[in-house]
């Protein structure tokens, strides 16, 4: 759906606007819970303390409105920070199963391939904007 709509908002674009791909991450805060899957201790830079949460990946199109394309839910990747685990009777084979993989991945190995499954869905871009540590080494 995001694609059509992408699609839509492009032909009614005037040619000569830069269209851009942003990657951003945010805090996604589960404070109260307790036994969510793969509920981890995440660190929110704005506070500069831990929380218990995810890290909400997200990659839109951007105009002057932004389209979200694709997300990825982070857990943490060590796993002395995880407070719950993945659930062991879950297909390996499924959808879920593979998010679930994805969720445990340093965020910046996630770049090509959520920027990959972007292109191929036919979203073209003039640029991809990050925050700047996602280009920092270790």
């Amino acid at each position: 759906m995001s694609v059509k709509i992408s699609i839509t908002i492009d032909a009614l674009t005037d040619e000569t606007r830069e269209k851009v791909i942003i990657i951003d991450d945010s805090l996604y805060d589960k404070s109260r819970s307790k036994m969510v899957e793969l509920l981890s201790k995440v660190f929110d830079h704005c506070t500069k303390r831990y929380l218990k949460g995810f890290r909400l990946l997200t990659v839109v199109v951007g105009w002057s409105e932004c389209v979200p394309l694709d997300f990825a839910l982070l857990s943490s990747v060590e796993k002395k920070n995880r407070y719950q685990e993945i659930t062991k009777d879950i297909d390996k084979r499924s959808c879920g199963y593979r998010r679930r993989q994805e969720a445990i991945t340093r965020s910046t190995e996630l770049l090509e391939p959520i920027i990959r499954r972007v292109l191929r869905c036919g979203i073209r871009a003039d640029y991809i904007l990050m925050d700047s540590w996602f280009a920092l080494p270790r």
